[in-house]
């Protein structure tokens, strides 16, 4: 028991390692048991590929943390403890997820691939600090751990051998590493945008007219919420020019499978607002002391309005890319509105829910939002696909979530307030 000495205050209390652990158990559990129930297999070894994707950040993240202290290294026993604690929630990961993965009928290579992937990731932090921003290119890499097994299902068991002396070594390996004086202000900068940055951003002088339009929304998020607006339609031009590429036999078979991820994103990057709005709430006090606001209730008015111009733009953004993409790939008509009115109403839930966040638990539990509009869009693709779809009325239960949402959101204009 001296193992868990400490363990839910290191691990559960600090928002940032607490964002990382529930995305370990949200994906790991929840979302991979509701893709059991909606009969999608196939997006099980994703669901367990993300966590183990978020219990390797969350190791990052206390290795940092662990490095950016002088008094963590100078106290008998602290970094053995958290070693131990890693190695205890690494390997009891990967054994559920292997257990999951077998369970479910699922290749056990998304176990595998996600280890080795996160492994890379680990070495890539213990060289230098700052690598800790590729986080956001390992949630990318996703859809090509689906690609790789299919390519070559050989790779399933062979990924999780490979993955045993790799973790070992990388586990040896980073813990071994000195003091870095990079890992303090990687911590700090970590706390203040939730892990994510553009380290060249500055050189856009275009972006000032983002930050203007969603302050003061964007006084707490900074450069995560400037990445969530350049990723959309980076990730769906890479896409489309993928599938575009792709022989048209292959293309029919897996061309409604990417719609998810443009509502996803959304959704998720909604909630990552208010997410980084709680872990940088304290320094709401330097803001409200210069004559921008008239108190208090001045400025949850103006954060209410900069939530409404995100939501309007995330819904020019996704209906642009949807009616580009209907174009190039011939996705059905009806899909486009079915499509932005699901990603819509999953944005102004997290955004009129997410005010009512207040600590790591509340912010975890976000997520689950994304679940409604994924399932919506899952069940409208696949009936499009078979020919089954019935428009109108998957226009009106979405139109009238839609309202709900609103509703939702205007009444939580006046409830923002910081954590407990």
């Amino acid at each position: 028991m001296r193992m868990l000495r400490g363990f839910w205050p290191l691990w559960f209390r600090d928002l940032g390692s607490a964002s990382f652990m529930g995305m370990n158990l949200l994906f790991g559990l929840i979302f991979a048991l509701m893709a059991l129930l909606l009969e999608r297999r196939e997006d099980v070894g994703i669901m367990l590929s993300f966590s183990l994707y978020g219990m390797c950040m969350a190791i990052s993240w206390q290795w940092n943390r662990v490095h950016a202290c002088e008094w963590g290294l100078l106290s008998p026993g602290f970094v053995a403890l958290v070693r131990r604690q890693s190695q205890f929630l690494l390997l009891g990961s990967a054994l559920l997820s292997l257990v999951l993965a077998l369970l479910a009928g699922v290749s056990v290579g998304y176990v595998g691939l996600a280890l080795l992937a996160g492994m890379a990731f680990l070495w890539a932090c213990s060289l230098k600090p700052g690598n800790f921003y590729l986080s956001m290119l390992m949630f990318l890499s996703l859809p090509l751990i689906k690609s790789a097994l299919v390519a070559a299902p050989a790779l399933g068991w062979l990924s999780v051998i490979l993955a045993l002396p790799v973790c070992w070594a990388m586990e040896r390996r980073l813990w071994a590493t000195p003091w870095r004086s990079g890992a303090r202000h990687l911590y700090q900068n970590g706390m203040n945008t939730g892990g994510l940055t553009l380290p060249s951003w500055r050189l856009c002088n275009r972006s000032a007219g983002l930050v203007r339009l969603l302050f003061p929304l964007s006084y707490f998020t900074g450069p995560a919420l400037l990445v969530l607006m350049l990723l959309l339609p980076l990730v769906a031009a890479l896409v489309t020019s993928v599938l575009l590429l792709m022989p048209l036999e292959l293309v029919s078979s897996k061309l409604y499978g990417w719609l998810h991820i443009w509502v996803q994103l959304c959704v998720m990057g909604c909630a990552l607002v208010h997410w980084i709005r709680v872990m940088r709430w304290r320094s709401l006090d330097a803001l409200l002391l210069l004559p921008l606001f008239a108190g208090l209730t001045d400025f949850k008015r103006h954060f209410f309005l900069a939530q409404l111009r995100l939501l309007g733009v995330i819904s020019v953004i996704i209906c642009v890319l949807m009616l580009l993409q209907t174009l190039l790939l011939n996705y059905s008509w009806s899909l486009l509105p079915i499509t932005v009115l699901a990603t819509f109403w999953g944005c102004a839930l997290s955004l009129g829910l997410g005010v009512l966040c207040r600590n790591s638990l509340h912010t975890t539990l976000l997520m689950l939002l994304m679940i409604p509009p994924l399932v919506i869009t899952d069940v409208a693709a696949r009936q499009a696909r078979e020919g089954t779809l019935e428009p109108m009325l998957w226009l009106l239960g979405n139109g009238f979530m839609a309202l709900v949402a609103l509703a939702i959101l205007y009444w939580s204009r006046n409830r923002l307030r910081g954590p407990e």
